[in-house]
């Protein structure tokens, strides 16, 4: 990166957007490792050590419903748009769906059992017909979300365990990293319908977050470096080559909360170690950092709502849910 475009974004760092505090959650369990809102602002569901809890989402959050999620701890949920159903993914491998029934009422569905070890992630297409699922078993798996029986295709990318996946925009293109120092490009067949591995992108270190920001570039954090990386795809080959880098502090990592942008507002959600970064995109050359939020802790877990009002964290210092809503400053 040049020296006039490292300085260009260091001035760039202006605050326009900041998330602020709006309500915290008191958490008896030990630990919370997935926090997930329905679209419509109404339900929070929390992954909370082997609890499933579901919280009625207003100023003051009240729990609904406890679901035992047995002896493994629950690592991974997603929520449906166009139903009440839910998926779980735990520590085990297991991808079970419960579907929510009125307010204070749930039943498991399905339950599938095919990844030998935690699911790291789940994502839903826009349809939500079709589940990916990642594992730390070093697979992705694709699935008719209703029925989770058999699993439609399985990819090993070979990374020693899928720490992140990301789904591009027209939902053609996936990519994934893990515990090998690559990114993993999969590129859906316009002739069968099938996925396959396109590209592998070698890099300098490992990483456990990665997420597309336009159709064809993406963001990825690798592991101990202090840059965050971007990458393009380039029009005569069809190849990602990095083209920019943003410099991040360089702290120790952890999967479970993965990268997110949010693209109605271009804001990139960054975790790194005891840090969350809050980038806005207005290009790939103008990357805008425009807040850090500092736990003491690299033991953080969250997410936002889907338009990026709200940001949901759990963090082992406080053992509370902490819910923070955008503001403009």
């Amino acid at each position: 990166m040049t020296s006039n475009l490292h300085n260009q974004l260091e001035t760039l760092k202006v605050q326009t957007l900041n998330y602020k505090l709006y309500t915290n959650i008191q958490i008896l369990e030990s630990w919370c490792c997935s926090i997930s809102m329905n679209q419509i602002k109404t339900l929070l569901i929390a992954g909370c050590s082997y609890k499933t809890l579901i919280f009625q989402f207003c100023d003051n959050p009240k729990l609904l419903v406890s679901l035992i999620e047995e002896t493994y701890i629950v690592s991974s949920i997603s929520q449906k748009v166009q139903s009440s159903e839910v998926l779980i993914g735990n520590s085990k491998g297991t991808i079970k769906i419960f579907q929510k029934n009125g307010i204070n009422s749930c039943r498991y569905l399905i339950k599938s059992k095919e990844h030998k070890g935690l699911i790291t992630q789940f994502i839903l297409t826009k349809d939500e017909q079709l589940l990916i699922s990642s594992s730390i078993d070093g697979k992705i798996k694709f699935w008719n979300s209703t029925q989770l029986i058999n699993c439609i295709q399985t990819i090993d990318c070979n990374l020693d365990g899928v720490l992140g996946i990301s789904l591009n925009q027209s939902e053609n293109q996936l990519i994934s990293c893990g515990k090998q120092s690559k990114i993993v490009v999969i590129q859906k067949s316009n002739i069968n319908q099938l996925w396959f591995i396109s590209q592998e992108i070698q890099v300098q270190s490992y990483g456990y977050r990665l997420s597309f920001i336009q159709d064809y570039a993406f963001t990825y954090q690798p592991f101990y470096i202090d840059k965050l990386e971007i990458y393009q795809s380039n029009q005569d080959n069809l190849l990602y080559n990095k083209i920019n880098e943003v410099n991040v502090k360089k702290c120790y990592m952890d999967c479970l909360f993965p990268q997110i942008f949010i693209k109605n507002k271009s804001l990139l959600i960054n975790k790194m170690g005891n840090l969350i970064y809050i980038f806005q995109i207005k290009d790939l050359t103008e990357i805008v950092q425009v807040q850090i939020i500092d736990f003491n802790t690299y033991n953080i877990h969250g997410s936002v709502s889907d338009d990026g009002d709200f940001l949901f964290t759990w963090d082992d210092n406080t053992d509370l849910i902490t819910i923070r809503k955008l503001k403009e400053v």
